[in-house]
């Protein structure tokens, strides 16, 4: 009875995050490295340890542009990643991983970047291995850029003399595993606004994590990773609840700081007030929704605003018409002449 209890346990460890999305399971060292480079574009090598024998297991999915891959091996390997150029890759450890870039070695229990320009060497956890996630690199840039309001002036790249861990690695780690576990509840039923909130949470906790290795960004602009930490919280806070944000003291409590020190921070750092920032941020989602039609309903201009956190519509649609130089009715009219209104549309949105 104990074995089979042990059994399970180590099955269910085996399975990982994003359980409802299969991909392999395979003794075949080469299958279980194939199927990890399909989902990531990597081209890694996996070596087994001597006197290892392989018993991994894939799940993996994308949600829009964004690839993710949960990997177990059941066994000691080495990974040898190459530099990935072209591709930012996140890998979030799920146990003790040891790792070398840049001269560096170190043992990770929290999220790191793979290096554009170099190799990195890991050796993850035998039994729970590690989830990675994968998006290009101009895909990432540009919502880098629509997230933090700032311009690009060179090409996103990650190269570090020092290793490439993300700050803020505990909100980021847990904000992304909240993500699988979401891709988990919805698999097979996703509609386009739960896609969208995703999808937004996702990026800008992952600009949070890389912006201290960030300099893709005009010169002259404060970088993110000179801003208070409360500030990226208030921020990542604000993109995550946006739909259920009721005003400024609602951010400063979630982030631990008075009401008063959150609108100075804002304004001194990001030129805007809390409620701004906000506004801003539901205007953008709701131009996305009203672009793409929210298919599968019928959706009205008062519906989608509501369900952006604009009660008020006369206000929206005055502060629409300011940001977007249209009324958000011929916005939605534009969608309904397009056919096309399907969560390809969104996906099209944030990869543009």
């Amino acid at each position: 009875m104990i074995a089979s209890q042990s059994t399970h346990r180590a099955a269910e460890h085996r399975s990982g995050a994003l359980r409802r999305h299969p991909v392999a399971a395979s003794s075949n060292p080469v299958v279980i490295r194939d199927a990890v480079n399909d989902l990531t574009r990597d081209e890694h090598a996996l070596k087994l340890h001597e006197g290892s024998r392989i018993n991994g297991n894939v799940n993996g999915t994308h949600l829009g542009p964004l690839a993710f891959v949960h990997v177990s091996y059941g066994a000691a390997v080495t990974i040898s990643s190459p530099p990935t150029r072209d591709r930012i890759l996140v890998v979030f450890p799920r146990g003790p991983m040891h790792v070398e870039s840049a001269s560096h070695q170190w043992l990770a229990s929290t999220p790191f970047a793979l290096s554009t320009t170099r190799h990195t060497l890991m050796v993850p956890d035998p039994l729970n291995g590690a989830l990675i996630a994968g998006v290009d690199t101009n895909v990432a840039a540009s919502q880098f850029a629509r997230i933090s309001g700032r311009t690009l002036h060179q090409p996103l790249t990650l190269d570090s003399e020092r290793p490439l861990q993300l700050a803020t690695s505990e909100l980021v780690a847990r904000t992304w595993m909240e993500g699988c576990a979401a891709l988990d509840e919805i698999a097979g039923q996703q509609d386009p606004l739960t896609a969208l909130l995703l999808l937004n949470t996702l990026f800008s906790t992952l600009l949070l994590g890389l912006s201290p290795h960030l300099s893709c960004f005009e010169p002259g602009i404060l970088p993110a990773s000179s801003y208070p930490g409360y500030l990226q919280a208030a921020k990542a806070f604000i993109e995550r609840n946006y739909p259920l944000v009721t005003g400024v003291s609602m951010v400063a409590q979630a982030v631990g700081i008075s009401p008063r020190q959150l609108q100075s921070s804002f304004t001194k750092y990001l030129g805007c007030t809390p409620n701004q920032y906000l506004r801003n941020v539901r205007l953008d989602a709701a131009h996305t929704l009203l672009r793409t039609g929210n298919p599968g309903g019928h959706p009205s201009v008062s519906s989608i605003a509501a369900s952006v956190g604009i009660d008020h519509l006369g206000r929206f649609s005055s502060y629409y018409c300011q940001r977007f130089g249209q009324p958000p009715s011929e916005t939605l009219a534009g969608a309904h002449r397009n056919p096309e209104t399907d969560l390809n549309n969104v996906e099209r949105t944030l990869t543009a």
